[in-house]
């Protein structure tokens, strides 16, 4: 019992003295590649440290992702269309079809490129095909679609 305290002792006791301590700086609009230079990337906010940059919310880093997102902003619309004609306009690959089933809730099917897992992110919030007719076009500020189901995790926690 006696050398199992002694070891515990000693491995805290190195663990204590191998500590460091590291300065970890807030920059903001600011963001530095590896060799501490300054990178032209527009970001809202950046952690820089000793090792290189962390990026949190940055606008470049969808040209980096495994998934093409496609983002559909207000500017771009006629205000006149509905929601399903600005999607089939603007993102190549997307048709929209309706639904068989002959009940009053039928939910239409959005497709890109014959995928049907297809994510619709309307201003920061995921929507069903269902509502999308439903909304306000003059209201949003952006739609983004994806149809690769990891799109849906980066939606979720942007």
């Amino acid at each position: 019992m006696k050398n199992k305290s002694a070891f515990f002792i000693m491995l805290l006791w190195v663990t204590i003295i191998n500590a460091q301590t590291q300065k970890v700086e807030v920059v903001k609009d600011l963001i530095l590649n590896e060799n501490q230079e300054e990178a032209n990337v527009d970001t809202s906010f950046t952690l820089a440290c000793k090792a290189g940059a962390i990026a949190i919310q940055d606008k470049a880093l969808d040209s980096y992702l495994p998934f093409r997102i496609y983002t559909i902003t207000n500017d771009d619309w006629a205000l006149p269309q509905d929601m399903y004609n600005a999607i089939i306009a603007k993102v190549p690959g997307t048709t929209v079809y309706p639904n068989t089933n002959t009940g009053t809730n039928a939910i239409p099917n959005i497709r890109m490129r014959g995928d049907t897992n297809t994510v619709v992110i309307v201003d920061g919030v995921r929507y069903d095909a269902s509502i999308l007719n439903s909304l306000n076009v003059a209201d949003i500020e952006s739609v983004k679609i994806s149809n690769n189901p990891v799109a849906e995790n980066y939606f979720r926690y942007r």
